[in-house]
């Protein structure tokens, strides 16, 4: 991660140019959250151990390593809104997305907790159980078919603080 600069999108992390930067002035790295996409993998605790493996090993190789963020999906999100406003749409006219009242949605949906009081989003849920803090919220973060379906393009940065 250069200095100043998070990924807020797919497009920062699979367009990204090869960056020339000697070791000792790399500050920060960016995490793409995994998904346990097997059902048989669901419910098994190998990202926690997955995350502090990768900053420890990326501290020992990159000594001025301090800053680390993830790029993370909001699945859920979409189904989530319908559900909140009756199946009425959140597009303008135009079909635009009507991004003003999808930010106070993705604010609320974020701040929303389970019967247990754990965030209702599972990877809020999971960055949030191990330690990490919402940074900030990206509109199209996600513009793949996939992305708009489960989220409007919505995607997450978490700040992990070693």
């Amino acid at each position: 991660m250069r200095e100043g600069k998070i990924a807020t999108g797919m497009t920062d992390i699979l367009g990204s140019e090869k960056l020339d930067v000697a070791s000792d002035e790399v500050t920060g790295a960016i995490f793409y959250s995994i998904n346990a996409t097997k059902r048989g993998l669901r419910g098994v605790e190998f990202g926690s151990r997955l995350i502090k493996r990768a900053v420890k090993e990326l501290k020992e190789e990159f000594g001025g390593i301090s800053d680390f963020v993830t790029l993370s999906p909001l699945p859920g999100f979409r189904k989530w809104v319908n559900e909140q406003e009756g199946g009425a749409k959140v597009e303008g006219e135009g079909g635009e997305l009507e991004y003003e009242r999808l930010d106070k949605f993705a604010d609320k949906y974020l701040a929303s907790k389970d019967k247990s009081g754990k965030p209702v989003n599972s990877v809020a849920r999971f960055h949030m159980g191990n330690g990490a803090k919402i940074l900030q919220i990206n509109r199209n973060g996600d513009m793949s078919k996939r992305g708009m379906d489960s989220s409007f393009g919505y995607m997450v940065n978490y700040r992990y603080e070693m």
